[in-house]
């Protein structure tokens, strides 16, 4: 992690009935006008009125508050030009500290407004809801305290003999925290503020702009405030703010008509973003980069590792963001998320998959780029009614991953685990895959032997089942696609292409010989670059900048551009 950065500076107006607040030079007991300014917003929450908008000004300054639940709507945003910072962190003075051998130590840390671990971790901890989030390699990555000592991070180590530079141990039994550079001369903040806010119901409507959020204690039990910014209030906005150095997640987006536009959240413990439950949200602009640097749910049976995951979600839109160098995958969509379009977005050097579309139904993926992931460019596992157009997956572990997956098991009837909800069952969700159609894409190989394009089946012992490749992209439905490599055996297999009822897989070396499947009977195939040097533009006068079969028009008009023309293959657009 590094030190916390700048927000995008608001020119929003000030509402002339606003309460406006100062941190350095406001008083709880003014009227909160610019002249006599309030000191905490906490103190303007009071003052604002239910069920109709207050709008709430902050002057420049940090303002270490947990504003708790919020049923109210309310509008939050800076004085224009100027920088205001929510932190959950207090400074603590140097003079605090006391030399403990070639160690600093603070007595009597006893913050009451975060979860503590009391030094027991794995499935006792009651910070970590799930023990399968924490990796072996970093087991106190549950661990919601942090340091920082002039903003910068420093790194929390599992015993007190491994102190030393830029790093610190907590003892949430003993309440001490042991630094391993001398404190004196410099700024140093604590955590001990489980999170920022938590839109509740009454606070529908609700604004959050231009605003930066950090260094709050947010926890992987998800019932102890996993973000710090939550909102469970219908049609709440998130804009332009930052949320950064979180101790686990940054936001939690679980309600209706949400949207959340041009955001940064970078560099927090755990997942960017987390969503349950919700519809009708809008994802657009936001910078989702470098989330999960305490790798959690990297192993195991998970719900983290990603810059955002999302399960249940329904009938909304992720578009024009950048998912880039997160630990994980870059933007998940798990357990009967429904007629969700991924559209136009940059999924980029993510640890995992660049884009993940997992037991759900209906989805549109199209011109995204998805370039240098380790693992895959698209992964599409236990879903149905998936249309896939015009991405480009470029230099990732491997381009394109399409899987049967064990869920549901024989005979299963209402297991949440493993079975659709009856609910989802009702709008089509099976947990298989299913329907999948793949058209326009471009699927360029890197320096990876595996096959370009895989195909996979479940475990049929667990789940009786097996429909092959075939029974997962129908004939017809697979064509048109551009694929590059820089010689034939990089890697040696262009299609890896699994058969039902245990008959084994078909390593496809060439197109001329997957064509004989009945897929891709107009794809192109060729071992020079689709793609302008450094960057993911066709070559100019290509051949591929009208080898595209026609869009559909609801897929023409979610990419927005013409539903007639040529049609180029990969990414149309991109941010």
């Amino acid at each position: 992690m590094s030190a916390v950065g700048l927000v995008a500076p608001n020119a929003d107006p000030v509402p002339s009935n606003a309460i406006i607040v100062s941190a350095t030079a406001g008083n709880d007991s003014w009227p909160g006008t610019e002249a006599q300014p309030l000191k905490t917003v906490k103190q303007a929450l009071r003052r604002a009125t239910a069920g109709t908008m207050t709008t709430i000004v902050l002057r420049e300054g940090v303002y270490r508050e947990n504003l708790g639940a919020i049923v109210k709507p309310i509008t939050l945003q800076p004085y224009p030009g100027e920088q205001a910072w929510f932190k959950g962190s207090s400074v603590v003075s140097p003079a605090s500290f006391v030399a403990d051998g070639a160690r600093w130590r603070l007595d009597n840390w006893q913050p009451t407004d975060m979860c503590l671990t009391k030094n027991v971790l794995g499935t006792a901890n009651p910070c970590v809801v799930n023990p399968a989030d924490l990796t072996a390699a970093n087991p106190i990555g549950g661990d919601p305290e942090m340091v920082f000592v002039d903003g910068t991070p420093q790194t929390q180590v599992d015993a007190l003999a491994k102190v030393g530079a830029n790093s610190f141990y907590w003892d949430s039994v003993k309440f001490q925290i042991f630094l391993g550079q001398n404190p004196a001369g410099h700024t140093v903040e604590i955590a001990d503020k489980s999170y920022a806010l938590h839109f509740m119901a009454g606070a529908e409507n609700s604004v959050v702009r231009g605003l930066g959020f950090a260094q709050y204690a947010t926890s992987l039990n998800y019932s102890k405030h996993p973000a710090a910014l939550i909102t469970q209030a219908s049609g709440t906005v998130f804009e332009n703010n930052t949320v950064t150095l979180n101790a686990a997640a940054g936001m939690a987006l679980h309600a209706s008509n949400v949207r959340a536009i041009g955001n940064t959240i970078t560099r927090n413990g755990s997942n960017g973003l987390l969503s349950n439950r919700a519809s009708n949200l809008t994802l657009r602009g936001n910078q989702v980069v470098a989330n999960n640097l305490e790798d959690t749910g990297l192993q195991g049976n998970s719900l983290a590792g990603a810059g955002m995951k999302a399960t249940f979600l329904h009938d909304s839109v992720i578009s024009d963001n950048v998912f880039a160098d997160n630990h994980g995958t870059g933007f998940w969509c798990d357990l009967a998320c429904y007629r969700v379009t991924i559209v136009r977005n940059t999924a980029r050097n993510n640890t995992k998959h660049g884009l993940y579309y997992e037991v759900s139904s209906q989805g549109l993926i199209a011109s995204n780029l998805a370039v240098g992931n380790t693992s895959t460019g698209l992964k599409i596992s236990g879903a149905n009614h998936v249309r896939t157009y015009n991405n480009t997956f470029a230099d990732n572990g491997q381009a394109l991953l399409v899987a049967e997956d064990p869920r549901p098991k024989a005979g299963c009837t209402n297991d949440a685990n493993n079975c659709p909800l009856p609910a989802d069952a009702a709008l089509g969700i099976t947990y298989d895959t299913a329907d999948v159609t793949l058209v326009n894409n471009i699927f360029a190989a890197g320096t990876a032997t595996t096959p370009l394009v895989d195909t996979v089946d479940g475990n049929p012992v667990s789940s009786g089942k097996r429909p092959g490749a075939a029974g997962m992209i129908p004939a017809g439905q697979m064509d048109n696609n551009g694929y590059y490599r820089a010689r034939a055996t990089q890697p040696a297999t262009l299609v890896n292409w699994v058969h039902a009822a245990d008959t084994g897989y078909s390593a496809y070396a060439s197109l001329p010989a997957f064509r004989a499947t009945g897929r891709d009977t107009h794809g192109s195939y060729q071992e020079t670059s689709y793609f302008v040097a450094g960057d993911y533009r066709l070559v100019p006068g290509s051949p591929a900048e009208t080898a595209g079969a026609a869009l559909p028009a609801d897929v023409a008009a979610a990419i927005g551009v013409p539903a007639t023309g040529p049609v180029a293959l990969g990414a149309l657009r991109w941010p």
